[in-house]
C-alpha cells in the first residue's frame, strides 16, 4: 500500500483533476504509456504530477463516464470512485423533472383527500394520512423551483391539453414552451415555440424509430438579468455519502403538519442544530462557494415568434453564446493565486465579459440589498437539497445492491460524485432559483483562466473533503484492517471535515445533514445562517419519502 493517496486519472481527460490532487501531494497515475505521454507535465502553470507516476494501486478513481453498480461492486474498500451508480436519476433531466412532476402530483393528491370528506378518493400514498403542511410545503417548493415539464412522446396528450388550456387562460395568446432532446446537449436541437404538440409530431415522425423522445418545459419568463441580458449560474454540489437512514416510523408520522408559528417545536433559534430527521441521515451535501455565471451574449427580450429562434438572446448555453460576435470573456485581475485572497477581502470578482464568477453575483445582488446574497444562496442550497434528495432512494438501493454499505465496506464512503447544476433566478418571484438541469460530468475544460482558478478551488475542496474521511494508507493492508480503521477514527475524521469547513480551509458551504456556512473568521453568522427550519425540513423529508413512491 502506498504511503500517501494515489489517484487514479487514466480515464478522465481533465488535466484540472490531476493538477488538484498535484497540489494537495497525491500520487496521480496514468494509464498506458502512449496516454500518459499527451498529458501536460504542466496546466495553467500548475503541475500535473507530484512524481513521474510509478505504478501504484489507487485510492481514488476519477473517471469522465457514470460508473454501474458493478463497477462499484469491484472497488476494494478503500477505494473512491466519483461516481454513484443510478445517478441518472438525477443527472438526466427527462428522468429528473418527470420524478418532480410525479412528487408535485402526490402532494396534490394528498391535499385533495385532506380536503375530502372522510372515507372518499385516495392519495396512491399507499392509504397512509399524510399532513398537509409537509405537503403543502413540498408543493410549494417544487413549483417555485421545476418548470411546468412533460416527457415525450409519453405525455404528449397531457402537453397538448394543458397548453391549449394556458393559452386559453390567457385570452389566445399561447405561451412558449422549450423543447429539449433527452440526448441533447450544448444547446443543440433545441426549439422555443408557441406550438409544443405541433413541433413535436413532426419532429417525431421525422426521427421514427430512431427518436430518443424530448424534454418540453415551459418557458420560464420575467428572469433575473444582467445588463439586460438573460444569465444562469452553473453551481457545483458535492455528494460525498449516500448511506442507509436508520429504521423509521410510519410514513404518517414522517409527514406530519407543521407546528404552528411560535411553537416551541417551531422555534428557530438561530443557536440551535436540530436532530436530523431520520429519513435524512446518511446523506451528505456540500455546495461550493465559487461557481460561474454565464451571460448570454445578446440583449433579452420577450420571446415572440420573430425572436424565438435567437439562442443568444434565450439561451445560456455557453455552446450557443461564444458563437456569437458579442461574447467576450474577461480574465483580467482573475488569477489561481489571488481568487481566494480576494474573495475573503470581499473583492467584486469577474465583472466584464459574459463568463463571470459568484463573487461578482454576490456584489451585483448585495448592491440591492446588502443580505440579498445570502437569502439568495439560501434558496440556492435547498433547491440543490431538494434535487439530490428526490433521488436518494434510488442511489440507496444501488449502493446496497452493489454491495457497498456492508462487511468491510459498511462505512458506505465508496462513491461520491460532483454534480453541476444549472440554475436560473426569478426577479418576479422574489429571486426564486429555477432548476435547469443538473450534469452529473460537469465540463472540467479550462478555457480561460477564469474557469481554471474557479474549477481548480472547486476540485482541490473537493479531494480535500473526500480525502478528510479517509485513512492514512499506512495504517492498514487489507480489507478488515481498513473497516476496524474507519470505525476507530470515525469520529475524528467527522471532526476533520468540519475543521476543513470552519476554519475556511474548503469554500463548501454545508447543506445536509445540516445547513451551515462558515464567515471569514470561522464563526457561524446566527442572522443569516440558521439550520433549516421546520417546514425546508418537512419539504427535505417528504421528497425523499414520496420519491420513493414515483416509479
Amino acid at each position: 500500500m502506498a504511503s500517501c493517496t494515489v489517484l487514479d486519472a487514466a480515464d478522465t481527460r481533465y488535466h484540472v483533476v490531476r493538477t488538484a490532487a498535484t497540489a494537495l501531494g497525491w500520487l496521480v497515475v496514468e494509464g498506458p504509456a502512449a496516454a500518459a505521454a499527451e498529458v501536460p507535465a504542466a496546466y495553467y502553470g500548475h503541475p500535473t504530477h507530484a512524481a513521474d507516476g510509478a505504478a501504484a494501486p489507487a485510492h481514488v478513481l476519477w473517471l469522465d463516464r457514470s460508473v454501474a453498480a458493478g463497477r462499484v461492486s469491484a472497488l476494494q474498500p478503500w477505494q473512491r470512485v466519483n461516481h454513484f451508480a443510478g445517478m441518472d436519476c438525477v443527472a438526466r433531466k427527462a428522468v429528473l423533472f418527470k420524478r418532480l412532476m410525479a412528487v408535485a402530483r402526490l402532494c396534490r393528491s394528498g391535499l385533495a383527500e385532506a380536503d375530502a370528506p372522510p372515507g372518499r378518493g385516495a392519495t396512491g400514498l399507499r392509504g397512509a394520512s399524510v399532513g398537509a403542511g409537509g405537503l403543502r410545503a413540498l408543493l410549494d417548493a417544487v413549483c417555485s423551483m421545476a418548470p411546468d415539464s412533460y416527457s415525450i412522446p409519453a405525455e404528449l396528450p397531457l402537453l397538448e391539453r394543458q397548453a391549449r388550456a394556458a393559452a386559453a387562460g390567457a385570452g389566445g395568446d399561447a405561451p412558449f414552451y422549450i423543447v429539449k432532446p433527452n440526448k441533447g446537449c450544448q444547446g443543440r436541437g433545441i426549439v422555443l415555440t408557441q406550438r409544443p404538440a405541433e413541433v413535436l409530431r413532426e419532429l417525431l415522425a421525422a426521427a421514427g424509430r430512431e427518436a430518443d423522445g424530448y424534454l418540453v418545459q415551459a418557458y420560464v419568463d420575467r428572469p433575473l438579468l444582467i445588463e439586460g441580458k438573460k444569465f444562469d449560474l452553473r453551481l457545483y454540489a458535492l455528494l460525498l455519502s449516500v448511506r442507509a437512514p436508520a429504521k423509521t416510523a410510519s410514513l404518517r408520522e414522517r409527514l406530519q403538519p407543521l407546528p404552528q408559528e411560535g411553537s416551541a417545536a417551531a422555534d428557530s433559534s438561530p443557536s440551535a442544530q436540530r436532530p436530523v430527521p431520520a429519513a435524512l441521515q446518511g446523506v451528505e451535501l456540500y455546495l461550493h462557494q465559487e461557481g460561474l455565471v454565464r451571460i448570454c451574449a445578446a440583449p433579452y427580450e420577450t420571446p415572440t415568434a420573430a425572436n424565438s429562434a435567437c439562442g443568444s438572446v434565450h439561451l445560456t448555453n455557453y455552446a450557443v453564446n461564444r458563437q456569437s460576435p458579442q461574447f467576450s470573456i474577461d480574465t483580467s485581475g482573475h488569477d489561481d493565486s489571488g481568487a481566494r485572497a480576494a474573495a475573503a477581502a470581499g473583492d467584486a470578482g469577474v465583472s466584464e465579459g459574459n463568463k463571470r464568477d459568484l463573487r461578482f453575483m454576490a456584489s451585483f445582488l448585495n448592491e440591492r440589498d446588502p443580505a440579498l446574497w445570502a437569502r439568495v444562496w439560501r434558496r440556492l442550497c435547498s433547491c440543490v437539497a431538494l434535487t439530490v434528495l428526490s433521488g436518494v432512494d434510488v442511489l440507496q438501493r444501488e449502493m446496497a445492491g452493489a454491495g457497498a454499505l456492508r462487511q468491510h465496506r459498511g462505512d458506505g464512503m465508496g462513491c461520491f460524485e460532483l454534480l453541476g447544476f444549472d440554475v436560473m433566478l426569478r426577479e418576479a418571484d422574489a429571486y426564486t432559483p429555477v432548476l435547469m438541469e443538473v450534469n452529473h460530468s460537469p465540463s472540467l475544460f479550462c478555457g480561460t483562466s477564469v474557469d481554471f482558478a474557479i474549477k481548480q478551488h472547486v476540485l482541490t475542496d473537493t479531494l480535500r473533503l473526500v480525502g478528510s474521511r479517509m485513512p492514512d494508507p499506512s495504517q492498514y493492508a487489507d480489507g478488515a484492517q481498513y473497516a476496524r480503521c474507519m470505525t476507530q477514527q470515525a469520529s475524528r475524521m467527522r471532526k476533520q471535515t468540519h475543521a476543513l469547513l470552519s476554519n475556511r480551509e474548503v469554500r463548501f458551504t454545508e447543506v445536509l445533514p445540516h445547513y451551515r456556512v462558515f464567515s471569514e473568521s470561522g464563526t457561524e453568522e446566527p442572522s443569516l445562517l440558521d439550520d433549516w427550519s421546520t417546514e425546508e425540513r418537512a419539504q427535505q423529508v417528504g421528497m425523499v419519502e414520496l420519491s420513493k413512491l414515483v416509479r
